[in-house]
């Protein structure tokens, strides 16, 4: 099975309604009782936020070729695609690929690829070629990189068994 493919990311309507939502929520609490200077510092963090909302939408064609090698192709910018490589520090859940490419002249990319950003069969294509792209370059997994949830999971559950294991251990002696 080939894990060659091409599939075009479009940025996510969801995703800039939530962060435009966000913004207008930082701007609103700068109507709130505060000092003059972090009215002025709220006003101007949602400014920038509307502006980067409407800078950032630029779709991305992102291809595979069969022995894994990304090449990834901004559209709207000038040039042909880049040679890239996939990083530590991606996500690849099934809602979220959240992918971390550092291209050949060594630039970081990060490639957000939500349900609504491609369609289904383009993105479960995407998901299945780039999870086998990272289960043979063993560099991605360093520990920082694909695994962070079980480690987030690890520190969670631990304070949580705490003071069950305390209470348990009151109630076994009375």
């Amino acid at each position: 099975m080939s894990i060659a493919i091409t599939a075009i990311v479009r940025p996510s309507p969801t995703l800039r309604i939530a962060q435009g939502l966000l913004c207008a929520a930082v701007l609103g609490c700068s109507a709130l009782p505060a000092a003059p200077a972090v009215r002025v510092v709220l006003v101007l963090a949602a400014l920038l936020g509307f502006a980067w909302q409407w800078r950032n939408v630029k779709p991305a064609r992102i291809d595979i070729s069969g022995v894994g090698q990304l090449r990834l192709t901004v559209y709207h910018e000038t040039g042909t695609g880049q040679g890239m490589r996939l990083l530590p520090g991606s996500t690849l859940w099934s809602g979220l690929l959240l992918l971390r490419l550092r291209s050949d002249a060594g630039a970081v990319h990060w490639l957000a690829v939500l349900p609504d950003s491609a369609t289904p069969d383009a993105r479960r294509r995407l998901a299945l070629a780039v999870r086998a792209i990272a289960a043979h370059d063993q560099s991605c997994f360093d520990g920082a990189g694909l695994a962070w949830p079980a480690a987030i999971w690890s520190t969670v559950r631990a304070p949580l068994a705490g003071p069950a294991a305390a209470r348990e251990k009151k109630s076994a002696n009375p």
